[in-house]
């Protein structure tokens, strides 16, 4: 980890308690700054200010240097004293001495937040990542746009946005992803019935029972004349996919994927959400009001409205992949010849699996764990790397399941 530079971003919530109005990004490069003298020069470059722990145990003619030359740059710059005990005086302008001896945490977090937001109105310096991207050349480092498999894969993401620009935003969910639609909302209800059977009238459990597995088959034969053959977009993903899968395109190619699909809805959700609260807001305030007008419904039901847009709306790498699970499982209940298209898609997700991509393990928005898919992208991870350890990560909610389980290696 020795000269690793640590990237954590701050974004505001728009809330009274945000420490800072703006985005920002905090650097913090591992190890000793003056043994990496790379880094060192492109973080002074791009960073807006600088603040430096020093300590009194480890003070040497090289480190004085490159404290000497920081103070002499133009930049702001902040330094944590642990042999001092408060701030000291002459601290108005770009220069800034902070002791940090014996103070109380709450209180040395409160004065550093304050300072920061101090020098950074005085700064004036935000710069692009593409204005990054020139500094990180000057100094030899090496940036992944410039890579071939970082290029290959954002032209191979921006021929598929040029697909989806042709769909309206609110339907991309529908038309592009039609195994997750309201068919699969139903199959899923049915599923669900298969662990609640009870007898009804002169109707056995076992009517029951073979009632919702018809109803189950019939759907899935539905699902299956919608979905095949593949649309462009999903067949585009897969063969990429498939086709890059020992290689970084892959990962590049998602992330890029995932970015463009961000630009592309975040704005409409953005509009969708703000409606969303304010509905939410006058619900209350009629709850409140113990009103019996009839403007409580309409807003209820506008509210859902506007929830069920959202989905159809929300397009992503999770979405993509969820839907690349629903694509194996209903060719495994509907198709009676396996084609090589379904015996690739268990070893396409090992494969993402194994590179670090979350794996979707319960689809959060039907309630539905997907057994028969996670069981074959276990047999492929098992057959590559042996009997390994995975971690699970479950994100709960108190409202709903709509955030999902996901598989990462371990």
């Amino acid at each position: 980890m020795e000269g690793v530079v640590e990237v954590c971003w701050f974004c505001p919530a728009g809330e009274d308690e945000d420490r800072f109005d703006t985005c920002l990004t905090f650097t913090n490069v591992h190890g000793d700054a003056k043994e990496h003298k790379k880094q060192l020069t492109f973080l002074q470059e791009v960073s807006s200010l600088i603040v430096i722990p020093m300590s009194s145990s480890d003070d040497n003619n090289e480190k004085r240097k490159v404290v000497r030359d920081l103070c002499q740059s133009s930049k702001p710059l902040t330094r944590l004293l642990d042999d001092k005990e408060k701030t000291l005086a002459n601290n108005s302008g770009l220069k800034v001495r902070i002791g940090i001896r014996n103070r109380n945490e709450a209180e040395l977090t409160e004065e550093l937040t304050t300072t920061i937001r101090r020098l950074l109105e005085l700064s004036g310096t935000a710069l692009s990542l593409q204005d990054c991207a020139q500094s990180a050349w000057k100094q030899g480092l090496l940036v992944d746009k410039d890579q071939r498999d970082c290029k290959d894969a954002k032209e191979k993401a921006e021929i598929l946005m040029a697909l989806l620009k042709e769909t309206k935003i609110s339907q991309m969910t529908e038309n592009l992803l039609p195994l997750q639609g309201q068919l699969w909302h139903i199959w899923c209800k049915k599923d669900k019935e298969l662990y609640h059977l009870r007898e009804k009238g002169n109707r056995s459990v076992e009517q029951h029972k073979s009632e919702t597995e018809t109803d189950k088959q019939i759907i899935r034969h539905e699902q299956f004349t919608r979905a095949f053959p593949l649309n462009d977009l999903m067949q585009s993903v897969l063969e990429i996919l498939k086709k890059h899968s020992e290689t970084n395109t892959k990962l590049y190619f998602l992330q890029w994927l995932s970015v463009f699909l961000d630009n592309l809805t975040a704005g409409h959700l953005e509009k969708l959400n703000e409606k969303k609260k304010s509905l939410y807001k006058l619900v209350q305030t009629e709850k409140q009001q113990a009103s019996k007008s009839n403007n409580l419904k309409d807003w209820q039901k506008e509210i859902e409205a506007i929830s069920a847009e959202t989905t159809n709306c929300t397009l992503g790498i999770q979405q993509l992949l969820r839907e690349v699970g629903q694509i194996y499982e209903a060719l495994e209940e509907a198709s009676f010849t396996k084609d090589l298209l379904f015996l690739s898609l268990p070893q396409i997700a090992a494969d993402l699996m194994i590179s670090g991509v979350p794996i979707e393990l319960m689809d959060g928005d039907a309630s539905y764990v997907p057994l028969k898919w996670v069981a074959a992208v276990f047999d492929k991870d098992t057959a590559k790397l042996g009997d390994k350890r995975l971690f699970v990560l479950s994100v709960l909610s108190l409202q709903s399941s709509r955030s999902p389980p996901c598989l990462m290696p371990f």
